[in-house]
Formats: C-alpha cells, structure tokens, sequence
C-alpha cells in the first residue's frame, strides 16, 4: 500500500467530522475500493470521528465502494468462450498465392508486345505505350 493510501486511511480515523465527511464523498466518487478496510472501521465507530453523522456515512459509502470493487474486479476478468473451438488452432496460416518467376512480372514496354503470363497458363497481354 502507498504512503499516500495509508496516510489517507490514518485521516479517516484521525481527523475531525468535517474532513472525514469530505474524504469520505472523494473515495465515494472516487470509487476507491482500496479504502473499504477504513471505511468498514467508521462504520463500525472506530476514529476519532466517531459521530453518528460520520458512522452513518461511512455505512451509507460501503455499498457504493464494495459495488466499485465489484466492478473494477470485473473488468481485470479474462472472458473465454462458453463453447470449445472445433479446433485447437484458433488461427489459421495464410495461403500463399501462385509462385511468380521474374518472367511474369508486368513491365512496361515500347510498342506492341506480346507478354507472357506464366508457364502453362495460356494467357497472353498485350500492351502499347
């Protein structure tokens, strides 16, 4: 835990109601789940800020912060398909096209000729520039 965490933590139980209130709407809007082992003290009238004020509103935040620690674990959760794959390969190799030889390369070239599309394939292209 930070130094900034635990000294936030210690405010909790030390300061008066008035910060204690304020830092207690910060972590709430915050949605600090980090700060839910202080916040669970309050509610339980541990602190300086004992108050009823103060003990009600750690009570009232709980909720929102453990909802927030719901959710932010939520999100760090690798989701996996509900079904196997048919396969085990999930990807496939990509198919390489026609081998090409130097020949078959379209150029361009003065005049009418006649260029060859590769071997055995028949096809022919003429070209004029």
């Amino acid at each position: 835990m930070s130094r900034q965490r635990r000294r936030i933590g210690e405010a909790l139980l030390t300061e008066s109601d008035e910060t204690v209130l304020s830092l207690l709407r910060s972590l709430v809007r915050l949605g600090d789940c980090e700060a839910i082992p202080y916040v669970e003290r309050l509610a339980a009238g541990e602190g300086r800020a004992a108050g009823s004020e103060v003990v009600q509103a750690a009570s009232d935040a709980l909720p929102e912060l453990r909802e927030a620690a719901r959710l932010h674990e939520a999100e760090q959760t690798l989701l996996r398909p509900a079904m196997p794959a048919e396969s085990e390969m999930l990807l496939r190799p990509a198919v390489a096209g026609p081998k090409s030889s130097a020949g078959t390369l379209v150029r361009p070239v003065e005049g009418e000729e006649q260029v060859s599309h590769g071997e055995g394939t028949g096809s022919t292209l003429r070209t004029r520039t």
